[in-house]
């Protein structure tokens, strides 16, 4: 990984890296950051997150979840539990969770096909222009909000 990073840096050339490249989890892990913050103020709320994924998926829990519960527990102290579930041919599904004494609130991610991620990248490529060294998706992708 640093010897990629440092070929990259040491060309001049930008790198855009992200654990997934769909616009709509960027959304989403942003979404589950500010509810996390909030929530851990109030207290009494235990995270968790769903992840689904086609039964040809190797990892468990993907990288996203991974990426999501770290935006949990910086948000709330709290590390959520992590369930992954292969079936089918599912792109991907990501559901975050709060379950309090009185409520639950969910958000949830639906990847419809592969699709999503590809023009994801290619957002992500278009933001590069005049840039060098690396960078993070979501950094470029929020700097604007």
């Amino acid at each position: 990984k640093d010897e990629v990073i440092g070929y990259f840096e040491s060309k001049g050339t930008p790198m855009i890296y992200s654990s997934n490249y769909s616009v709509g989890v960027n959304v989403l892990s942003a979404a589950v950051g500010l509810i996390s913050k909030y929530l851990g103020k109030a207290g009494g709320y235990a995270p968790y997150i769903v992840e689904k994924h086609h039964i040809h998926k190797l990892d468990a829990p993907s990288g996203t979840a991974k990426s999501l519960a770290e935006v949990v527990e910086e948000g709330m102290s709290a590390k959520p539990d992590v369930a992954s579930v292969r079936v089918g041919e599912i792109a991907g599904i990501h559901t975050v969770g709060f379950e309090g004494g009185n409520d639950r609130i969910t958000i949830t991610h639906e990847a419809f096909s592969r699709k999503g991620f590809a023009e994801g990248a290619v957002v992500a490529a278009m933001m590069t222009e005049g840039l060098t060294g690396v960078h993070e998706f979501k950094e470029l992708f929020f700097k604007e909000v």
